[in-house]
């Protein structure tokens, strides 16, 4: 009945709300027009559609416990979820000092805490929302210490019934741990059961001292397919230890990747830390678990996985990872730190940094403030500023360091509507050694639209770790009507309307009809 060809209707509307409209005069039959339309983003009412992603770096001195970190915007909190990535400072003997929990104390503001201190440290910290498709729950809860019965199980009622075939727990613990041989007891095995219940546990709990648990729940309505489930790196001795799980199909998965140690691993953290990946190239139906040492004995590491696979057509994941060594580049030496606003660092050498890098200052003393991660502004060969930062005292001399992240190019993404997560474990060092914690704390973020960093405390060089990434890139709109099964009449009027990103307000949004 119709001619094969195709006319555009192009119209530019400027956006300036997340819930868009256009209306639309029917001037010829429409319907397959409508369907090529609804091809473009994913048309469902209750998509997945990223909001914005905010981040930022949160430092902490060598006796804070908890900081607030003010948001640019405020968020909707059923809509959003934080996740933290801290790194460490100094010698590791109290794991109390790297293990942190997050929480909202106010829409437009988080805080971030641990359980006691003794060492500088530094979180990563990203805050996602989303405009729709999610729902998010939280709470806080505690697991207490010596335990009668072992593996520790807590049992927690979600607040609103989920599907828990669609959701995914994010957990966060700390204790005032004053040792490095309770590391294991820190890691946590979620799962969702039933409708209504967060199972924790974990397979040792000793000393005398509980752990506090921040919990998250965000459920997928749509676009959105999650697999979970087990797996065990057993007890046999071997380094690089590995087990292959097989999943269903994934193309954009997020790998969400959780153990908790035997009783005989106490801290020893080459046995304990694992990483997670999706074995390439994707589509891919194998995840792999890997960690640097095994023994035989009570060393099992059970491990918990969720992987989410993001089905709509256009939201993207890029991963990778990143090796730190004992002898790391792009590591030097400090002379001073100014007591100034902001303060500048004088390296030893030549630095060969550039403005924009992210960088870890460690172990500086007098001008404690200057500890942490930064982002800098080169001032000369041997000198930068730290972006933000006001000093604290004046600069004593001390066996202090500069350590620039390391930058991996990714296929270019939109910052604000994308996020990235990690799992780390040890590459080397000394398989009965409790303090690689510090060393093991790694942290990874987005820095511009085509680069991803990963970063490690500059004096943290006693063991080395390898972390894997994934930069995950949300669709930037979802178009809610039509979506694809309407018969749109000659002169009816009919609204055209979508949801998107935040960054997509400033841009012009072409909608075109073919006929």
């Amino acid at each position: 009945m119709f001619k094969t060809f195709f006319s555009f209707l192009k119209a530019k509307v400027k956006a300036k709300k997340q819930e868009r409209r256009f209306a639309l005069k029917i001037v010829w039959p429409t319907v397959f027009g409508l369907m090529l339309l609804s091809l473009f983003f994913a048309p469902i009412a209750q998509a997945v559609q990223i909001k914005r992603v905010q981040s930022g770096a949160t430092n902490f001195d060598t006796d804070d416990v908890a900081q607030s970190a003010t948001l640019n915007y405020s968020v909707d909190q059923s809509k959003s979820i934080i996740i933290i990535q801290p790194t460490g400072d100094i010698v590791n003997t109290r794991d109390q000092n790297w293990f942190f929990t997050s929480q909202f104390e106010a829409n437009n503001a988080i805080v971030i805490e641990r359980a006691g201190a003794n060492s500088p440290a530094s979180v990563i910290w990203q805050v996602i929302e989303f405009v729709d498709g999610v729902k998010v729950q939280r709470g806080i809860s505690s697991m207490s210490s010596p335990a009668a019965i072992l593996p520790q199980i807590k049992v927690i009622t979600i607040p609103v019934s989920i599907d828990n075939t669609k959701a995914v727990p994010i957990i966060q613990a700390k204790a005032v741990f004053t040792n490095a041989t309770q590391t294991h007891e820190l890691f946590l095995l979620p799962t969702l059961p039933d409708a209504n219940t967060l199972r924790l546990e974990r397979k040792d709990a000793s000393g005398t001292k509980g752990i506090q648990i921040v919990w998250q729940i965000i459920e997928f309505l749509s676009d959105a397919v999650v697999q979970s489930g087990s797996a065990v790196l057993p007890a046999v001795a071997l380094q690089n230890q590995s087990v292959d799980v097989t999943i269903s199909s994934v193309t954009n998965p997020i790998l969400f990747t959780y153990f908790s140690g035997d009783t005989d691993i106490n801290g020893l953290d080459l046995y304990l830390y694992a990483t997670g990946e999706v074995v390439g190239p994707l589509p891919s139906t194998t995840l792999r678990f890997t960690r640097r040492e095994a023994a035989a004995g009570n060393y099992t590491l059970p491990i918990q996985y969720y992987v989410v696979d993001l089905v709509d057509p256009v939201s993207l994941v890029q991963s990778g990872f990143h090796g730190w060594s004992t002898t790391p580049a792009d590591r030097v030496a400090i002379n001073d730190a100014t007591n100034a606003t902001p303060i500048v660092i004088t390296t030893a050498s030549n630095h060969g940094y550039a403005t924009g890098d992210r960088v870890n200052i460690g172990r500086v003393a007098g001008n404690l403030a200057a500890n942490g991660n930064w982002i800098i502004t080169v001032t000369g060969l041997a000198a930068f500023s730290l972006d933000g930062s006001s000093g604290s005292g004046v600069y004593s001399a001390a066996t202090d360091f500069a350590q620039k992240s390391q930058v991996s190019a990714i296929t270019a993404v939109d910052p604000k509507r994308t996020m990235v997560i990690s799992s780390i474990r040890g590459t080397s060092g000394t398989a009965g050694t409790s303090t690689y914690a510090d060393d093991l704390s790694i942290a990874s973020e987005i820095v511009n639209s085509t680069t991803v960093s990963t970063i490690r405390s500059a004096t943290t060089v006693a063991a080395a770790g390898q972390i894997q990434y994934s930069a995950v890139e949300f669709s930037p709109l979802t178009l809610t009507s039509p979506n694809g099964t309407e018969i749109w009449r000659v002169g009816e009027v009919k609204n055209i309307t979508w949801k998107n990103a935040d960054s997509v307000a400033a841009d012009l949004v072409d909608i075109k009809l073919s006929t």
